[in-house]
């Protein structure tokens, strides 16, 4: 069908205006109107725009068509079930099932179900219902003349609402460039400006990502800023994904990172692309970080003691995307310390960060402690400047003694100060315990300590005793063993996750509403294995990010020549952790005897404390020890309980009696205060 329109030139009849002929052909960008061809018939096709009009609203209403379809399938269905007959109703609640099922394998069904919570509920429903009315007329029939069709019709149309409420036909904004109006004076035209290109990013996201039937439906990418590295230079781009009219929260989008990475796959993917929370909280946007290069892969070095007194703050590690340092609280001024927990497989950076934490706390002043039952072998630069340092199974249990009593001893200090005047400013400082490997049998296998550790965990912050638990399983069973309150303390106070095994280990980590994957953090950068990801984790400290950031590496000799030697404890604190030290020396001391007389009695098992303890050797007095003792000062430039011990001159017991009273004859003196190191007084 075309209609036909008949144009013709303007009358001459008209009256016109006096005023002179214009050359129109003379003036530049102009031309000479064509008169030809504006005369004569002009045909428009109505036929054909009527019939691209239908398709394109049909095509544009298919999904609202789907209830109407499955409702005619459904009449069919029960017709032809009642004029085959003898159709039991099971069959039709089996076929119902296998439906069920059956759509749960399409990818697209489980995308559609997983964007609202209502909607499985819904489908449930539909299933339901559709199942009944199948098997209601399978068995009684569904003419015209029951009640059954507009059964049918009537519940369909209620339960298909939803739906046709999801898909209903909008009316889309027309976003294309108008033209520009004619000049109404005979000027040469302004020039139009440049419509700017979408962003491949943007691109191939609409076609994928958040396209029709993708992960992320109507989503989209905006707000696009420049992404500098922490050296300042220019490293891709960081968008905000919009959630869209799909509203898709940050957890579809957390699920959806696969997709996202695969619709901007390029290189080394997985450490150029991360997701992080809007910086704004909203639910339905999340931040899309896309590098053009790793940043990480060269190691960031710690410049030495970088401390904010005001605030209490220490700069651990750098993010990727430019945003600058994650910041890790060794205190806070006026509210008293958090406790930590740094977790990760062998080799993924945990003594390192050791090293960072406790030569910023001895730059303060603090009293630190070191426990580590594998001897110390990690931090060869860090024992000669701890205050003191237990490094096997008898010397952690007596520290920990001393460190219970430092701990009764502080909390009688807060009930004559109070707690405003409570703080290394008021002459009480961090009492800072570093525990490595802290899931060891020594340790936390051992339940005595474990008791030890929770009240410090619960009243440490006001008291200033800070601890530091380093461990490969953070987990509640293996790690902690069954102590989920310690486990509950440490995950509110400073958490850094480095790479683990597997995601076992790390289930119950959760920090706030941030939840990261530590075991996807790969061994190497690259693919040759030559460039380690030592470092590389989660800061989950103040506010805290899914981005990753890798801590800075702490030099030996940046170390040694930046960092004090330990302070002291405070004389009341100081005398308490000597008594509970000498008092866990003894206990030792009478394990050991019961653990010997035990194994001489044939029938007579280990004392079960014994074994967990890895009791010390028990000897008798001997009048020679004191002579041996003496000797090993004239060999040995500084001396302690352990070197006593190792020498197999005496018991701990005893060499703390023989210390004390070589101390009193005035012929040694102790080291740096209370250190636990003594040396010859004639040599000095």
């Amino acid at each position: 069908m075309t209609i036909h329109i008949d144009r013709q030139a303007p009358s001459s009849s008209l009256p016109t205006h006096d005023q002179p002929d214009l050359d129109l052909a003379a003036l530049p960008g102009t031309e000479a109107p064509a008169t030809e061809q504006a005369a004569g018939p002009v045909t428009v096709p109505v036929g054909e725009e009527l019939g691209r009009a239908a398709k394109s609203l049909l095509w544009a209403s298919r999904r609202g068509l789907y209830p109407v379809a499955a409702m005619g399938a459904l009449y069919t269905a029960g017709t032809v079930l009642h004029e085959v007959g003898d159709v039991h109703p099971l069959w039709v609640l089996a076929g119902g099932a296998t439906t069920a099922v059956a759509g749960l394998c399409v990818r697209g069904v489980r995308t559609f179900l997983a964007k609202a919570p209502w909607r499985p509920r819904w489908a449930a429903g539909c299933l339901a219902a559709a199942t009944a009315w199948t098997a209601a007329a399978a068995t009684g029939g569904a003419g015209l003349d029951t009640l059954m069709p507009a059964t049918l019709v009537a519940g369909g149309s209620l339960l298909a609402a939803p739906w046709w409420w999801t898909y209903r036909l909008r009316v889309r904004e027309d976003r294309r460039p108008t033209a520009p109006a004619a000049p109404l004076a005979l000027t040469a035209a302004a020039p139009v400006p440049a419509i700017e290109a979408a962003h491949p990013h943007q691109v191939a996201w609409g076609e994928h990502v958040g396209g029709p039937r993708g992960q992320l439906e109507f989503s989209s990418l905006i707000d696009p800023e420049p992404v500098a590295d922490h050296r300042g230079e220019p490293n891709g781009t960081a968008w905000i994904i919009d959630g869209g009219p799909a509203r898709h929260t940050y957890g579809d989008m957390r699920n959806a990172m696969e997709d996202i990475k695969a619709t901007l796959d390029r290189p080394h993917v997985d450490s150029l692309i991360y997701l992080d929370q809007d910086p704004q909280q909203y639910k339905t946007r999340g931040k899309l970080i896309v590098l053009e290069r790793n940043p990480l892969i060269q190691e960031i070095m710690w410049p030495g003691p970088s401390l904010d007194p005001d605030s209490g703050l220490v700069p651990i590690s750098v993010y990727p995307d430019g945003s600058g340092w994650a910041f890790y609280p060794l205190y806070v001024p006026g509210w008293g310390v958090p406790h930590d927990l740094f977790a990760g497989a062998p080799g993924t950076g945990k003594s390192s960060l050791i090293h960072l934490v406790a030569g910023e706390s001895l730059n303060i002043g603090s009293a630190v402690l070191l426990y580590d039952p594998h001897g110390g072998g990690s931090f060869e630069h860090l024992v000669p400047r701890t205050t003191r340092s237990f490094l096997d199974a008898g010397e952690i249990y007596a520290g920990m003694r001393g460190l219970e009593a430092a701990h009764a001893e502080r909390i009688a200090i807060l009930h004559e100060v109070g707690e405003t005047r409570m703080g290394p400013e008021y002459g009480h400082p961090i009492i800072h315990a570093v525990i490595d490997e802290a899931s060891h049998q020594a340790v936390l296998g051992n339940p005595l300590i474990s008791q030890i550790l929770t009240p410090i965990g619960r009243e440490g912050r006001k008291l200033w005793i800070k601890l530091t638990v380093a461990l490969q399983n953070p987990g509640v069973e293996e790690g902690f063993h069954d102590n989920g309150e310690l486990l509950d303390l440490l995950l509110a106070g400073n958490v850094v996750l480095f790479r683990v095994a597997s995601n076992r280990i790390t289930r119950n980590i959760k920090v706030g509403d941030v939840e990261v994957a530590p075991h996807l953090l790969p061994p190497y950068f690259d693919r040759e294995q030559k460039l380690l990801t030592t470092g590389l984790g989660y800061v989950l400290t103040g506010t805290p990010r899914e981005l990753p950031s890798r801590t800075a590496k702490v030099l030996a000799r940046t170390f040694t020549s930046t960092v004090p030697m330990g302070s002291p404890f405070d004389d009341r604190t100081g005398e308490a952790f000597e008594r509970g030290y000498a008092r866990g020396i003894v206990e030792l001391e009478r394990l050991a005897e019961q653990s010997q007389r035990s194994s001489s009695r044939p029938g007579d098992g280990d004392d079960g404390g014994g074994r967990t303890l890895h009791a010390v050797p028990s000897s008798p007095a001997d009048p020679t020890a004191k002579d041996a003792l003496i000797e090993l000062f004239q060999q040995r430039e500084h001396v302690t309980i352990a070197d006593i011990r190792n020498a197999e001159i005496c018991s701990p017991s005893r060499a703390y009696d023989l210390l004390n009273e070589l101390l009193n004859k005035e012929l040694i003196e102790r080291v740096e205060g209370v250190r636990g190191r003594y040396r010859w007084k004639a040599a000095s």
